[in-house]
């Protein structure tokens, strides 16, 4: 008598459960399926559908970061030697608020030479990609997999990473 619909309370219990429950962080040899996220104040969102048929290097960083900043200027090198190739660097602030990082860059008088967006809320960050520590990066191929998975400070003008990203954008 108390319960006249058993499967509502069972289905009810496994939906709720099914949301408290974290999906499965991305890791190289995985695909990468369609997000979005802020492309800061007053500018479109970033998709990841734009940057098909592209090698990306996604980098989670935040401007409070000492070692994301220290690779910074590798990356923006990085982004300007691959420019004329399908490779794009997108680099995604983790900050709370966007005006942050818009102070950061006009501090350092340079704008990047890559794509900057914003998760302040660590749905794509955390949720999608697992990522609690910065910086950590991810090679994601033309065809939207997870090539390589990058913790911590990167010089990424170094000759093993340059090589790895040619090989990779040499592929079909």
């Amino acid at each position: 008598m108390y319960l006249k619909f058993p499967s509502l309370l069972i289905l009810s219990f496994v939906l709720g459960l099914s949301q408290t429950i974290q999906a499965k962080p991305l890791r190289v040899g995985d695909s990468v399926s369609e997000f979005s996220v802020s492309g800061g104040l007053n500018r479109p969102p970033v998709s990841f559908s734009s940057l098909k048929g592209k090698v990306v290097l996604l980098n989670f960083w935040a401007t409070w970061c000492p070692p994301c900043v220290q690779e910074l200027p590798s990356m923006d090198e990085l982004n300007r030697r691959f420019k004329a190739k399908p490779f794009m660097v997108v680099g995604i602030s983790v900050d709370e608020r966007w005006n942050d990082v818009d102070a950061f860059f006009e501090k350092l008088n340079r704008p990047p030479s890559f794509l900057i967006a914003h998760d302040p809320e660590r749905k794509i960050t955390l949720g999608m990609f697992g990522v609690e520590k910065y910086p950590e990066s991810f090679l994601i191929d033309k065809k939207s997999v997870v090539r390589a998975h990058y913790r911590g400070s990167i010089d990424w003008t170094s000759p093993s990473v340059i090589s790895e990203i040619i090989a990779i954008s040499n592929e079909k």
